[in-house]
């Protein structure tokens, strides 16, 4: 029990760049060990008291079962940490029980799933029907032994481990802060006791609770305005594009119509978070991902397709199933047509609803429309049909496995993602081919851009939803505008999803931003931002805020009323040995909060669109 205790906590991995403290090595070893003796001394404890209270056998065999249920959990929690970067809950286990559509949409195949979640099940109840057994055959005193001296063991590991984090902590040592957050089963003193919380950076959550009531009430009810341009608009959502995604080699088509885009952002374009439900929330509404709670709390539809509808806007979606993942149709108006199409590989997925695209545009009428496409080939293992194998070798790992691989391994995968690309690629020329065809393309609003990036070890992680790095969290977004010059327009970044809807508005007429939004038109007088705050990490409530400045990352464990600092990493990966990097946080803290925790004023008049 005690071993299995350990190698839980083990398999945590910590990732970007630290400096590490005196002892950290000894530190790490026994941090690992002390969850090890805590298990052991929790079932100690159990077998000392079940007996005590002559529960009958069922009860008893429940709770064993329930301790052993929990340390397996722990167990997966460490496996899906090492593998993957996220940090499980019982409440992500809930959400994809309850919405099995979902799981492919996180990395597992629906096989690894259910074989994890009945393994443990069985494990435990065959963990349980032992223990009760050992139980009955073993005395007392025995017992009470093995209690005793499991539980000074773990006080001997414990209390001078935790002297040893709270100093480091009290100077904010990021590789200790690392360990100490993203354990599944905390033993903090900080999270026992409050008032022995250690004194690390903190920043204050600025959000005013009554002004957040105020402002998701007045946004649900709200009319809305009449759009003085009514252009159709095109929006193709790649899954899990890169920023440097777009080359002559891999999609040779998206990249012959680079010039008919004004709005090229490839270089300091961010996601509102690093996975998909923070990207296109932050997308479809122009506010962070901090609030997707309160928008399915309060049960509100992406504004910006509620004024599409008001105005007389055919919305589609391309197909239902995408929206499937952590209830994101719930963003979506009624009247918004989600084509059902039937599921298969995500390449053959994205076939056919290009297919039902081009037939459904056949029998349209003058009707402003708002059509949704999305892309999901570039998602992990990346998919293509054999004909756009073009970068080899390209072999297929079918499991869910992303630990560190070697660099022909790397390879592989990068020629998987750019095979899948240059399939994608075929199905966005078929699109603007039709577009061209019929007259369309220079009347219409259209959007290419990603739901978050892709990160190939640069950072020790494969793929994305882990620590956010510039290569989970910047994406790209290419805009053309109708009625404006073919010239680029030039943007100073960082730039990010939340705005995308005000410069929407701008587009469709509006000098204001009528539906109150985080982000600003990227049509406005440029200025730069000094820093972003992101979403990392979680389902639908994000478990950290990323702080992005020029130089630094940093990450800010939320706890109510503040966030808690919770390491740090450069940009280029070197190592972090020094705090220059928190004179920058506290320098542009209001603007960070104004782009995050803050939601616009809905007591005061829109904001104006600064004119160029």
């Amino acid at each position: 029990m005690v071993a299995l205790g350990t190698t839980s906590a083990a398999l945590v991995r910590i990732r970007s760049g630290f400096v590490y403290p005196p002892f950290f090595d000894l530190f790490r070893a026994l941090f690992f060990l002390q969850y090890g003796l805590f298990a052991g001394m929790t079932l100690a404890t159990l077998l000392v008291l079940i007996p005590r209270f002559r529960l009958p056998r069922i009860a008893q065999t429940l709770l064993y079962f329930l301790f052993h249920f929990w340390l397996l959990w722990i167990l997966s929690w460490g496996l899906v940490h090492r593998a993957y970067g996220i940090e499980l809950s019982f409440a992500s286990v809930i959400d994809l029980i309850a919405h099995p559509q979902s799981i492919g949409e996180v990395g597992f195949t629906g096989l690894e799933f259910v074989s994890l979640l009945s393994g443990a099940i069985l494990i435990a109840i065959a963990f349980a029907a032992i223990t009760f057994a050992l139980s009955r055959r073993t005395r007392a005193r025995t017992r009470s032994l093995w209690f005793a001296g499991l539980t000074l063991a773990f006080l001997l590991v414990h209390l001078p481990l935790r002297a040893y984090c709270v100093h480091q902590i009290n100077r904010n040592q990021a590789a200790v802060l690392a360990y100490d957050d993203c354990v599944a089963f905390p033993l903090r003193s900080e999270a026992l006791i409050p008032g022995l919380r250690s004194a690390r950076f903190a920043t204050a959550d600025r959000a005013s609770s009554e002004a957040n009531v105020r402002y998701f009430q007045t946004l649900k009810t709200m009319p809305m305005p009449t759009i003085s341009r009514r252009p159709n608009i095109f929006w193709l959502n790649i899954e899990s594009f890169r920023a440097d995604a777009v080359e002559a080699e891999s999609m040779p088509h998206l990249w012959s119509y680079r010039d008919r885009f004004q709005i090229r952002l490839e270089r300091e374009h961010w996601s509102g978070g690093n996975a998909t439900q923070f990207g296109l929330f932050s997308m479809l509404t122009g506010l962070s991902g901090h609030h997707f709670a309160s928008f399915q709390k309060f049960g509100i539809k992406a504004p910006l397709l509620r004024l599409l509808v008001a105005n007389g806007y055919r919305l589609s979606g391309g197909k239902d199933s995408y929206f499937s993942f952590n209830e994101l149709r719930e963003l979506l108006p009624r009247e918004m047509t989600l084509p059902d199409i039937p599921r298969r590989s995500p390449a053959k997925e994205d076939l056919l609803t290009v297919d039902h695209y081009l037939i459904d545009r056949q029998s349209r009428s003058d009707t402003p429309t708002f059509d949704f496409i999305p892309f999901d080939a570039t998602h992990w293992p990346y998919w293509f049909s054999p004909e756009h194998e073009i970068f080899k070798p390209a072999a297929l790992t079918k499991n869910s496995q992303h630990v560190l691989r070697s660099q022909a391994d790397m390879q592989g995968v990068r020629n998987r993602y750019r095979n899948a690309c240059h399939f994608i690629d075929e199905q966005i020329s078929r699109i603007f081919a039709d577009l061209d065809a019929r007259g369309d393309f220079n009347n219409t609003i259209l959007l290419v851009l990603g739901d978050h990036g892709e990160e190939f070890q640069e950072r020790g992680q494969l793929t994305h939803a882990a620590v956010s790095n510039d290569f989970q969290g910047r994406t790209l977004l290419w805009m053309h505008l109708p009625n404006l010059p073919l010239s680029q327009i030039s943007i100073p970044g960082p730039t990010t999803h939340l705005d995308i809807v005000p410069t929407l508005l701008s587009a469709l007429g509006f000098s204001t931003d009528v539906l109150y939004t985080q982000g600003r038109s990227l049509l406005e007088p440029p200025k730069r931002r000094k820093i972003l705050a992101l979403c990392e990490n979680g389902f639908r409530v994000p478990l950290y805020r990323a702080l992005v400045t020029d130089t630094y990352i940093s990450r800010w464990a939320y706890r109510p009323h503040q966030y808690l600092f919770s390491g740090v990493q450069r940009r280029d990966g070197a190592p972090v040995a020094a705090n220059d990097w928190l004179a920058e946080v506290r320098a542009h803290l209001s603007e960070a909060a104004q782009m995050y925790e803050v939601l616009p004023d809905v007591s005061r008049p829109d904001r104006k669109f600064e004119q160029p």
